[in-house]
């Protein structure tokens, strides 16, 4: 039998040796290394740390680095392109060789240079660079940084370990300094593990001096795929992110850090008498804005937690200074951050004017001392009985807090109520408005909720209210210790579904409200420049807002337009805002029928407004008569969601274009939602209406779209 040697058998026939050692191993080519092996073994460990030195053979991977460019092809580290053929092979095999270890071994793994190879800091972070793990090497033998080899290495890619391996806050008294690459290896390798790995793994401390640079992120101490499920409870029931404020309420010293190294060492410092240690960190990210985490050194390693977006903390590559002031105590988390929140006091109102709500959100009462809270309503509202109005109106005003109430069905009746697509937008715009407006509301349910609503309050982390069909308490049902509330009852939930400390009731109470809304996390989307926020917040049907926010920032708008698809919102809330802007660039001509839409006080109105246009638009030439009925149907999205007007005319557009009638009647099909059997009479009256103005040859399109509205199935 012949084995056909292939580039990639022959390398791993020349890899002759990865000898064990004492802590890790060392790689070699050829058996004449037992100096280096000698050393390899004598390393003083890091518990949980696997070292791999380079012995004889392959420490070429690591020579001539000067101008070595690292690729990456399909996420697989590609050998540099610097050195002899000789050198680029070498390095080869080393990537082969790491790329066979699982990530969550390969996260434990650092590349430890021997005593013989004298290197500076430059030397060890181009190394760190190209082989794509963190390079540990001991202080003595380290060259002093030469001005002339460029610049020093990023004091944030440091970490100093003392004699013993522990980390040091301070490079000057190192034993040990290790440099971490711009790009390792694995960025979090616990993501995809099951929950039974991880509970293993989680019963012992991770390895300190985890850092982990990732394009502008950095990950500093246990991955996330470990610390989200190590902290999830905390992470869910806070309820709001941390804040430099913070830092003064712990009633300990608020000190500078130079360093994530630094930073990393005074949390890793042994625990003298404490179970834990707890530190709040704030970091300064520049242009992003100051963010506030807390860090925690326990029985599972060092971590920093975000309560802003409920996951492990993700820092800023490019930043400012870095504050850090531990919490008293070695209580549980939540204990200490309650307390924290305790400390709190009152501080006057930051809240920027809300705008006001979009068509079909109808606010029902101003409440609170000063009038500046609001009871609002979304969807089918119109059977909610005055008292609950009343009742819940009286709760938010005594609880100084805004609501939004969407309807639905009876819960015994219809327990798997759908939303609509309108008032979910509606929803999701209005939520959009007050976190603009640096507020969050609460949701009340008049009725179940379903997923896709549930969905928009997680994206937003807004609390919820909700009627439940009863609930089972104590005392006896049929003997069996248990009696059933057979009355409608409110509960709440907390942002995400997290736990509330009030049960159930019978009435809407402030009580209530203030389980959901005290630890309610402040919502932290994408934010946009302002100028973009601005326009976005504006509901449509303020069409003089809207028309002078176009007119005096129309050019500057269009330039942030692409920024809306990046923040994480329903594609359509923001649709008909984007078309605007188009639209003034494309055809401003049209810009006054848009207008019109928005303003319009009935649906009939505002389809006679839109389809009316459509005259003007057949005679353009064919590019722009494509363009021009693209922008109009983009301006019935959003809020209006004016399915009826878009599907006549993307149907209209379709025939003109060429499209055969089967595929414009599936277009109107498609919307059949929107065109319910009584509704249709008055879009036909129009369309007739409209079809005399139209040139002649082109009136049959008009037609057969009627006929096709007339044929459309009731859903």
């Amino acid at each position: 039998m012949t084995i056909p040697l292939t580039p990639r058998i022959m390398d791993a026939i020349c890899l002759e040796h990865a000898i064990p050692t004492k802590n890790g191993m060392i790689l070699q080519i050829g058996a004449d290394g037992g100096l280096r092996l000698a050393e390899a073994n004598d390393l003083r460990g890091i518990r949980g740390i696997t070292f791999l030195s380079l012995g004889t053979g392959m420490e070429d991977a690591v020579r001539d680095l000067a101008g070595s460019a690292v690729g990456w092809q399909d996420g697989i580290r590609t050998a540099g392109e610097a050195g002899p053929p000789s050198v680029r092979r070498t390095r080869a095999l080393l990537y082969q060789f790491l790329r066979g270890i699982p990530p969550i071994a390969l996260d434990r793994m650092v590349v430890h240079s021997l005593g013989q190879d004298v290197l500076g800091l430059g030397d060890a972070a181009a190394q760190a660079n190209v082989i794509g793990l963190p390079v540990y090497a001991k202080a003595a033998g380290l060259r002093p940084h030469d001005p002339a080899a460029g610049p020093p290495v990023d004091r944030d890619r440091l970490l100093a370990f003392d004699r013993e391996m522990r980390p040091t806050a301070s490079l000057d008294d190192a034993y040990v300094v290790g440099v971490v690459p711009d790009r390792h290896w694995v960025t979090d390798p616990y993501a995809d593990v099951s929950d039974e790995i991880a509970a293993e793994v989680l019963k012992h401390p991770y390895p300190f001096g985890r850092m982990v640079f990732d394009g502008d992120r950095v990950h500093l101490g246990l991955p996330a795929g470990l610390a989200d499920r190590a902290y999830a409870r905390p992470l869910r029931e806070l309820g709001r992110p941390l804040t430099r404020e913070d830092l003064s309420r712990t009633g300990t010293p608020v000190r500078g850090v130079d360093s994530y190294g630094e930073l990393f060492a005074r949390m890793a410092a042994p625990l003298p008498d404490a179970a834990a240690r707890y530190a709040l960190v704030a970091v300064d990210g520049l242009d992003a804005g100051t963010s506030v985490y807390l860090g925690v050194h326990d029985e599972h390693g060092v971590s920093f937690l975000d309560f802003g977006t409920g996951h492990t903390a993700v820092f800023p590559r490019a930043r400012g200074g870095i504050e850090m002031a531990e919490l008293a105590g070695d209580a549980e988390i939540l204990g200490l951050l309650r307390d924290l929140d305790g400390s709190r006091t009152p501080e006057a109102s930051t809240r920027r004017p809300l705008a006001a709500p979009p068509s079909g959100v109808r606010v029902h009462r101003q409440v609170g001392r000063d009038g500046t809270h609001a009871v609002e309503l979304i969807g089918g509202v119109g059977s909610m009985p005055d008292r609950f109005l009343e009742q819940l109106t009286r709760a938010a005003g005594d609880g100084e807090q805004d609501v939004i109430v969407i309807g639905g069905g009876r819960p015994a009746a219809r327990p798997s109520a759908q939303s609509t697509r309108g008032d979910r937008l509606r929803l999701e715009m209005r939520l959009f408005q007050y976190v603009v407006s640096g507020a969050v509301p609460t949701v009340v349910a008049w009725g179940d909720v379903d997923k896709p609503v549930l969905d928009i309050l997680d994206r937003y982390h807004v609390p919820l209210v909700r009627r439940t069909t009863g609930a089972v308490g104590a005392g006896s049902l049929a003997g069996g210790g248990l009696s059933l509330n057979l009355d409608n009852l409110w509960e709440a939930r907390g942002p995400e579904g997290s736990a509330v400390t009030v049960p159930p009731q019978k009435d809407i109470t402030p009580a209530l409200l203030r389980a959901a809304t005290d630890r309610r996390r402040e919502s932290k989307p994408t934010r946009p420049p302002e100028r973009l926020l601005s326009y976005l917040s504006l509901p449509l049907n303020d069409t003089s807002a809207i028309r002078a926010e176009l007119a005096e920032h129309g050019p500057a708008l269009r330039e942030l337009r692409p920024q809306i698809d990046g923040l994480g919102v329903d594609p359509d809330v923001f649709a008909a805002h984007a078309g605007f802007l188009q639209m003034t660039q494309r055809h401003p001509d049209l810009v006054d029928v848009g207008f019109g839409v928005h303003g319009a006080a009935t649906a009939e109105e505002r389809h006679e407004r839109i389809l009316s246009a459509v005259p003007g638009l057949v005679v353009k030439e064919p590019e722009a008569r494509r363009t021009a009925f693209e922008d109009l149907a983009s301006i019935t999205l959003g809020t209006l969601d004016d399915g009826a007007s878009r599907a006549i005319l993307r149907a209209v557009g379709m025939r003109l274009d060429g499209e055969p009638q089967e595929k414009v009647e599936q277009e109107i099909f498609r919307h059949a939602a929107y065109l319910p059997r009584e509704g249709r009479p008055n879009l036909l009256r129009i369309l007739a209406a409209v079809a005399p103005q139209l040139p002649e040859e082109y009136r049959p399109v008009l037609h057969e779209v009627a006929i096709h509205v007339a044929d459309c199935p009731d859903l």
